[in-house]
């Protein structure tokens, strides 16, 4: 059924393929070209639509719009608007005469050298949207506004080379690229000082956002020397776009396949320093004379050692004061505890937002005994077959309660260290390690399943917190079985955590949440259906209520769903109010168990 339903949603995309192929071609008619560079504005306009159609995008999932509706809308749109601007401008020439192009395949170096550079572009645009996200807790509408930021000012820039009587030389082009590198080593070493808090957080912050408009205007030199020997050799545009598309498809894969590996930062440095080597050889053999040969070596070798010495010593900087950071696919794990106080055996939770930055040995977030103690006699009255799925110890009981076979998933199995390796070889070996394929297309049903993959306002949080991945979750729990979620959030993430409670609600239908606040901090665990799992009773801090009681008042939460991360809920959640609420609610239902 996955195979089939890939198929229909591929066959509902062709028509916004090819409503995009016709707007091109339109736009190739209508415009034509000047001398021998003759789709420079074709060019251009094409990388402006790729940054609406990213505004767009972030615009549809901060919505929470079908993508799939508004892809085949835009779809109908696009056709409308080529054949309406076809129809009203007049046409004299053939597309084949306007691009300029009989049958000239180009040069193999110089095709395979335009798509490392754009895999460049796009590896470095998915590098700086993993820093917003990691460091500064940006969600993901606003790292999509981010790469068509970047793409806007990419097109600018290259308006400006562009308009130049001749191209870039070979010596100018090899400089941007060590400058592209280099700028972009440099602004990940800034984005990491925002973890340092205060002043430094925002000082980076500024250097990081105004690093993008040199980084922009080196790649802008490299791109249009490469386009425009292109079109000099007398290439088809479209051939050109193949190449740029192919390119970009490269560089995605290429970030995941790096991000796979156990030493992925450490790939990327020395890819890094690489293209920097290759660049200061390369200047060294353009020059013939050897005062200009040493200049470049001399400079080439400065640079090199100057930039890997900042990252390495700006990072390692960043570790002694957060802990070790291992980097995942999505997900970051860091470790309790920091140089002055020894981190335990395993990896706790995720990266802190900046709201809640630890101090030096100080958890991530607060777990309750007492909720753990619920959630033990829960798994004590339902033996058998159990799914998992917690990227820290504390979320589980230690040891498992009798008769409860236990199989393990992380939400990101490259982050999992080989401590926390030991830790899941505890459990038993059936079961699918990667829980977001597990719960999409995982085999097997299980007696129970207990979620508890993040805290629910870490900025991640609603990959496995939306709607439909708990309902997979819940379809996987045979019949009589219980459903347990649990999550932490802090003293400004207490709207986020309602808003797990109330998918969990929507996907299950019945249940009780047992929560408990300290500090301004919520440890609460979710259980249901209410026909399969006892409620207990609420005692000292720990407050437990139904949730169809939960809902029925002036409490409030929007569900996550799977185009809409969780954020601010309308207004802030107080933790006072909430624990004086959560109480009368209580109080009401212990007085009227039957909901009268």
């Amino acid at each position: 059924w996955v195979a089939v339903r890939f198929v229909v949603q591929f066959v509902a995309m062709m028509p916004a393929a090819l409503a995009g192929s016709v707007m091109f071609l339109a736009g190739a008619i209508v415009r034509g070209g000047s001398g021998r560079d003759v789709y420079a504005s074709i060019f251009r306009d094409w990388l402006w639509a790729v940054a609406i159609g990213l505004l767009a995008l972030g615009a549809c999932w901060w919505a929470g719009v079908s993508l799939i509706g508004v892809s085949l809308a835009a779809a109908v749109l696009m056709l409308a608007a080529s054949l309406a601007l076809m129809r009203r401008r007049e046409v004299a020439l053939r597309p084949r005469r306007v691009m300029r192009a009989i049958g000239a395949r180009g040069h193999r170096r110089l095709m395979w050298a335009i798509r490392a550079s754009f895999a460049a572009l796009a590896a470095a645009v998915i590098l700086q949207m993993r820093l917003w996200s990691d460091v500064a807790g940006v969600p993901l509408a606003g790292r999509i506004c981010w790469a068509a930021f970047s793409i806007v000012l990419l097109v600018v820039f290259l308006r400006r080379v562009d308009r130049k009587s001749g191209p870039p030389g070979r010596a100018q082009g090899l400089g941007a690229a060590i400058g592209v590198v280099s700028g972009l080593l440099m602004q990940s070493a800034l984005a990491a000082l925002c973890l340092y808090g205060g002043v430094l957080r925002a000082v980076g912050a500024v250097l990081a956002i105004a690093a993008q408009i040199p980084l922009a205007a080196l790649g802008a030199v490299v791109i249009s020397r490469q386009r425009r020997l292109w079109a000099a050799q007398g290439m088809r545009a479209r051939r050109y776009v193949a190449n740029v598309t192919a390119g970009a498809a490269m560089g995605f894969l290429g970030w995941l396949l790096i991000g796979l590996l156990p030493a992925g930062r450490g790939a990327l440095l020395v890819v890094a320093i690489t293209v920097l080597a290759a660049g200061s050889i390369g200047g060294i053999r353009l020059v013939s004379d050897a005062k200009r040969q040493m200049k470049w070596a001399l400079l080439g070798v400065a640079l090199l050692c100057a930039v890997t010495a900042n990252v390495l010593l700006t990072f390692h900087a960043v570790a002694q004061r957060v802990g070790a950071v291992t980097p995942g696919v999505w997900l970051s794990c860091v470790r309790v505890g920091s140089a002055n106080a020894p981190s335990p055996a395993g990896p706790d939770g995720c990266l802190p937002l900046p709201a809640y930055r630890r101090q030096a040995g100080a958890g991530l977030h607060w777990r309750s005994e007492r909720i753990t103690s619920i959630q033990t006699n829960i798994l004590a009255s339902h033996r058998g077959h159990w799914w998992t799925v917690a990227t820290s110890p504390r979320d589980l009981p230690t040891p498992l309660p009798t008769g409860v076979r236990a199989a393990f998933s992380t939400p990101d199995p490259s982050a999992m260290t080989s401590a926390s390796r030991d830790w899941r070889a505890s459990f038993t070996a059936r079961g699918d390690t990667d829980f977001l394929r597990a719960s999409h297309v995982g085999p097997g049903r299980f007696d129970g399943v207990l979620l508890a993959p993040i805290s629910a306002d870490h900025p991640q949080a609603w990959r496995c917190y939306n709607l439909r991945t708990l309902s997979r979750c819940f379809g996987r729990v045979l019949p009589g079985g219980v459903f347990l979620v649990r999550t932490q959030a802090g003293r400004n993430g207490l709207a986020e955590a309602l808003a797990v409670a109330r998918t969990f609600y929507l996907a299950v239908g019945s249940g009780f949440m047992a929560a408990e606040l300290r500090d301004g901090e919520m440890d609460l665990l979710l259980a249901g259906p209410a026909e399969a799992v006892q409620r207990p009773a609420g005692k000292g801090q720990v407050t437990v209520v139904s949730l169809d009681r939960l809902w029925a008042g002036s409490l409030r939460a929007d569900a996550i769903r799977v185009t809409k991360p969780a954020g601010p809920q309308g207004r802030e959640v107080r933790p006072l109010w909430l624990f004086f609420r959560l109480n009368e609610l209580q109080r009401d239902e212990e007085r009227s168990p039957d909901g009268g």
